[in-house]
């Protein structure tokens, strides 16, 4: 080597190019996209503080919800929902889709189930395509259920088997696709019951899922032996009174939910829903406009047949599970139910004791 020749230095490497500085324009636009994103925030947060701030959202929630987990629930809702008669599913979706807005809840999906009205799945599933937006529920995913009972498919298990093992094929398939998604959730996942407790029953005894997987599933039935829910000033009120609907119309799958997993369940009893828990048409047109109409027949209907002055919504308390001090306030507790009949009854009741012989450990509202 040459001592006397200079060495070469790429001055390029030594002194990289600085980044330019960003435009006026470029600025601009960033501060624009920025605000947006902002406003975007401020407006949601906004709208879930005025629709959580309605006179209907303060009767289950309380004048301050909070979440009772950290972190967003995963939860799959199951409803029956008619355009008519029956509407506590569809105040139960709106309250539902302001939990999600609160951050307490992640919906999963809305499974559509047969029940209210004596309608079909079908029939659900087309009311739950047209009603979910005008509840906060438009990006919900919506599912099929199936058309059979667990019932059903029992007793098909015992006259047919292995044919009527899982039920019909396009049943089996909806409830392998509703089990997916449960399967793919992150965390345990709570399965909200506003019907007959057929998917949840179907899901389990099938083993399309494990027990594992679900924190809870909350429904709706029970009463003590001898209670009525109906007033005397009503012609069905003389007559009778509120049956364990959504019990009868599948009286199997909630029998086989208390006795494989009664740790599971989360029930809201009928005595929790009447009194001074009924709502008004009033407070559901101001929170839902859009189902006033239905609203108000509907408790025009209750008057003249229950002499009921508000309207009972059972399935909408579910969703005290979700807030804190929620079970204080409906008076939530450990109590045995078991399915069976009652005297004078014409078909299974699920009766509430106090007692282990009364039945299966069970948490129930009252």
């Amino acid at each position: 080597m040459n001592v006397g020749m200079r060495a070469t230095v790429n001055h390029k490497f030594m002194n990289p190019v600085r980044a330019s500085a960003p435009s006026y324009a470029e600025k601009i636009v960033h501060i624009i996209v920025v605000a947006i994103v902002f406003v975007s925030f401020a407006l949601s947060a906004a709208l879930a503080t005025d629709r959580a701030s309605t006179e209907l959202a303060r009767h289950f929630l309380s004048d301050t919800p909070a979440c009772v987990q950290p972190a967003p629930s995963p939860v799959l809702l199951v409803a029956d929902l008619t355009l008519n008669g029956e509407i506590d599913d569809s105040v139960s979706l709106h309250i539902y889709s302001i939990l999600e807005e609160l951050g307490c809840i992640d919906v999963l999906g809305v499974v559509s189930i047969f029940g209210n009205g004596g309608s079909t799945t079908a029939e659900v599933h087309r009311n739950l395509d047209v009603r979910l937006a005008k509840l906060g529920g438009g990006t919900w995913r919506l599912l099929r259920g199936p058309d059979e009972s667990y019932r059903k498919v029992r007793n098909k298990r015992a006259t047919r088997p292995p044919a009527g093992q899982n039920g019909t094929l396009a049943d089996q398939e909806r409830l392998v696709r509703i089990a997916e998604i449960v399967n793919g959730a992150n965390g345990q996942v709570v399965i909200v019951e506003l019907g007959p407790m057929t998917v949840s029953a179907r899901l389990l005894s099938s083993g399309l899922i494990q027990e594992s997987k679900i924190r809870k599933i909350l429904a709706v039935g029970g009463r003590k032996g001898g209670e009525r829910f109906g007033r005397p000033a009503g012609l069905v009120g003389r007559l009778g009174s509120f049956t364990d609907f959504n019990v009868r119309k599948d009286t199997k799958a909630v029998d086989s939910l208390i006795r494989n997993w009664p740790e599971k369940m989360f029930l809201v009893t009928y005595r929790s829903g009447v009194g001074q828990r009924m709502i008004t048409a009033d407070m559901i047109a101001n929170a839902i406009p859009a189902i006033s109409e239905h609203a108000t027949e509907r408790q025009q209907w209750l008057r003249r047949m229950l002499g009921y002055e508000g309207i009972p919504s059972w399935d909408t308390w579910t969703a005290v599970y979700f807030v804190r001090d929620g079970k204080i306030r409906l008076d939530c507790g450990l109590q045995y139910g078991h399915v069976r009949m009652e005297d004078g009854a014409r078909w299974p009741r699920l009766l509430i004791g106090n007692q282990p012989d009364d039945g299966w450990p069970i948490e129930m509202c009252r």
